[in-house]
């Protein structure tokens, strides 16, 4: 569950992007209180008051059923309650209202990605980079994706290129750090740990105790198995991530 809201929060930050064109469907006399619930959906999501945003969402749709960003505001915080199913629905709904929205296919293949669904988070966050190839978020989790269907190449591949988008990108130093450790890469491993000790020191020192561990089962044989050493990021409250 608490990887759910790590999650959660860094797609939260992407979908507050999209937050700046969430009026274009609503009628003239209705945009500015759409607006408004909108504004206070997505900072109530960030600071956690999840019945609070369901509120501003759905109030939102009530006026302007064609809002993808009030779809996009349910679908996240379904997923933050771990209710899979009915995120995706809300992510597809917002998908049929603005199929070229980037961020809609980021969050669907977030979500399929927890639901081990690795095909198709790996097809919806390849479709999300073809709308937005400087989507940091999508090219994160897609080497998440690929990480778990054993493309460990790939999967290096997308972390490095999330990381050249954002540079600040603490999960895609994470995933990366813990990959190579998978491998028994281990100095290319300590060097993200220390890269990421300024950037968020508390992760940092996450990823330093899981190389150790995972350096504790490795054998002279070779590298555990990516999978096997649970290539996960530690996890933050939604609330304090920002991107």
């Amino acid at each position: 569950m608490k990887k759910i809201f790590l999650l959660a929060g860094l797609l939260f930050c992407v979908l507050s992007i999209v937050f700046n064109n969430a009026l274009y469907s609503a009628e003239a006399q209705d945009a500015s209180e759409v607006g408004g619930f909108l504004k206070s959906g997505f900072d109530n999501s960030s600071k956690g008051k999840i019945d609070l945003a369901i509120k501003d969402f759905e109030k939102a749709i009530a006026l302007d059923a064609k809002n993808p960003s009030a779809y996009m505001g349910l679908g996240n915080i379904y997923m933050q309650r771990g209710n899979l199913d009915k995120a995706i629905e809300y992510f597809k709904k917002a998908i049929s209202l603005n199929p070229n929205d980037s961020a809609s296919y980021s969050g669907l293949g977030n979500i399929y990605i927890q639901k081990g669904e690795n095909d198709k988070a790996a097809e919806h966050l390849e479709k999300a980079i073809s709308l937005n190839p400087k989507n940091p978020f999508a090219y994160a989790r897609l080497g998440d994706a690929y990480v778990q269907k054993g493309s460990n190449d790939k999967a290096i591949e997308y972390f490095k290129k999330a990381i050249a988008l954002d540079n600040k990108n603490s999960f895609a130093y994470f995933s990366l750090g813990s990959l190579y450790s998978s491998l028994g890469r281990n100095n290319e491993a300590l060097k993200i740990v220390a890269t990421l000790k300024g950037i968020d020191k508390n992760l940092a020192d996450e990823l330093e105790r899981k190389i150790k561990g995972v350096q504790a089962q490795q054998t002279p044989g070779g590298p555990v198995n990516p999978k096997a050493a649970e290539n996960k990021p530690a996890v933050k409250p939604a609330a304090k991530t920002a991107k």
